[in-house]
């Protein structure tokens, strides 16, 4: 496992650490569609962890480019031990985990950052 942190600081530094949001994305070969997911999501969160597990197409370079942590993982065959991995290596106290094919649906953008400050 090779681990390619990419932190980026935050305009939102001034978040509080207990409602600090980290979106978690676990990826196989999802070049077609990591960007679409993550430019969706970057203004609703506070930090990007993705975890690429060996991916062969262009993921890793998407992945690279737009979050903020990056891991290469191996490739388990499923998610789970993964998305263990991303968690660890966030620093939001809540956790968001997205499939590459999924975006936040407006009531979650609307809310997300209401209901972890209540």
């Amino acid at each position: 496992m090779t681990d390619l942190p990419t932190p980026r600081p935050r305009p939102e530094a001034n978040v509080s650490p207990l409602t600090r949001i980290s979106l978690n994305v676990v990826v196989f070969n999802e070049e077609a569609r990591l960007e679409a997911c993550l430019v969706d999501a970057r203004a609703h969160v506070d930090e990007i962890v993705v975890v690429d597990q060996m991916s062969t197409d262009g993921t890793a370079e998407i992945a690279q480019r737009l979050a903020d942590v990056y891991v290469r993982d191996v490739h388990h065959g499923h998610a789970e031990p993964s998305r263990e991995l991303a968690a660890s290596r966030s620093s939001g106290e809540w956790i968001l985990i997205l499939d590459a094919d999924e975006q936040m649906s407006a009531l979650l953008k609307a809310e997300l950052r209401g209901l972890v400050e209540r």
